[in-house]
């Protein structure tokens, strides 16, 4: 009975927890986003799985907003719970711009999600040769390999 008393609190706590920004960027309230930045709330205060502001404004493709959060000093290499980075983020969604943004902030182009992939092995899925070629003009190691099949980011662009 105390276990399942313990899991309830616990479930309970990890729900109930929200982080202002992190909602604000989520539902896209821009106002409120900014008006926090003026605030000087914490821009790296993460949700309960270690998810920030800036992943979710990368993941909405929203370059503006997450140039914003990182110039109040955002942690571009922060990673959540899951291994997802900003970076990995922009590297889904193709954006050459939001890649050189956090590349120039100090992102590590070769730091690898929870699988092992590299920005540029995600990116050759994308199709994105802009973006790819950013990563690779800030030195993104080509011979790479994912830890499950030992792909290289070549191997995943020629399987596209």
């Amino acid at each position: 009975m105390f276990h399942t008393f313990a899991i309830s609190l616990l479930a309970a706590s990890y729900f109930a927890a929200t982080v202002p920004l992190v909602d604000a960027v989520k539902a896209r309230d821009r106002a409120a986003v900014l008006a926090m930045l003026q605030q000087k709330v914490n821009v790296n205060a993460p949700e309960a799985d270690g998810t920030t502001a800036l992943h979710w404004a990368v993941q909405q493709n929203d370059v503006d907003l997450a140039d914003r959060l990182i110039r109040a000093g955002a942690n571009v290499r922060a990673k959540n719970d899951y291994g997802s980075t900003p970076m990995s983020e922009a590297a889904i969604v193709g954006n050459a711009v939001m890649i050189e943004k956090l590349l120039k902030a100090g992102a590590d182009v070769n730091s690898p999600n929870a699988d092992g992939q590299t920005a540029l092995m995600i990116v050759a899925r994308t199709g994105s040769v802009d973006a790819a070629t950013v990563l690779l003009n800030h030195g993104a190691d080509v011979n790479a390999k994912e830890q499950w099949r030992e792909q290289t980011a070549l191997m995943w662009a020629a399987a596209e």
